[in-house]
């Protein structure tokens, strides 16, 4: 194996100075870390323990394996907002008898583990992460419910915090709301507790979406084929022998 030699001059004062900048700059970075672990506070957490109850990233420790790391994803969400750093939710990867899974915690000393802005944005992307790389889904929740401060139309907030639901625009996920287990493909995600259904404001089965950037353009309820066709933008959405569902 070839060996790299590295030719920098690291006593001249150049690099001295860009060593100092770099440590500077995490430094910055491990207090907004230790911020975010610290959740709501000393006072917080300190009633929290006298409940009998761990801090989240306590609990979670406390399911992974022993000695097992625990990758923390997006754990300064939050920063430079009105937010708590960390958003008030626990989010990353873990193995949990020798299984690599998505957890994801909410932090009840942080508005009572209410789902702020910053938290929904991170629930949906671990729900991709699950999604995509076929990974088991767990979630600790202790929460006040929803974060519906400072909008006047709170229930619009809510159903607008589905970031990394469908970004590209194409289907990305068959919500099951009956079965988890169909329809039997790849993409379908359970949302037998229709948590995912009440975020998107859906009422009736079934619900087609679409969605650019993140943001929904558009919806149609029912099983009318030539709809479904029109509205996915193809003619071939079932192959000859399936009966028309209209």
């Amino acid at each position: 194996m070839a060996v790299l030699q590295s030719h920098v001059d690291v006593s001249a004062d150049w690099f001295e100075k860009n060593r100092q900048d770099m440590l500077e700059q995490l430094a910055v970075i491990e207090e907004l870390h230790d911020e975010a672990s610290a959740g709501g506070g000393p006072a917080s957490m300190e009633r929290m323990r006298s409940r009998g109850k761990m801090p989240v990233r306590e609990r979670i420790q406390m399911v992974l394996d022993a000695d097992a790391p625990f990758f923390e994803i997006s754990s300064l969400a939050g920063y430079c907002t009105n937010y708590a750093v960390g958003g008030g939710l626990v989010m990353g990867i873990g193995v949990i008898e020798g299984v690599e899974c998505v957890i994801e915690g909410n932090d009840p000393t942080v508005l009572g583990g209410a789902i702020t802005q910053v938290a929904g944005r991170k629930l949906m992307r671990a729900i991709e992460i699950a999604r995509q790389n076929r990974m088991p889904y767990i979630q600790f929740v202790e929460s006040a419910g929803g974060d519906l401060r400072g909008d006047e139309d709170p229930e619009r907030q809510m159903i607008e915090q589905s970031d990394h639901f469908a970004e590209s625009g194409r289907l990305n996920a068959v919500f099951s709301q009956d079965n988890k287990d169909f329809p039997a493909l790849d993409l379908t995600v359970d949302d037998t507790d229709l948590q995912l259904s009440y975020q998107l404001d859906i009422e009736t089965v079934p619900t087609l979406l679409k969605f650019e950037d993140g943001i929904e353009v558009g919806r149609i309820v029912g099983w009318l084929k030539s709809e479904w066709e029109e509205f996915c933008e193809t003619s071939e959405l079932c192959d000859e022998d399936f009966e028309d569902f209209s």
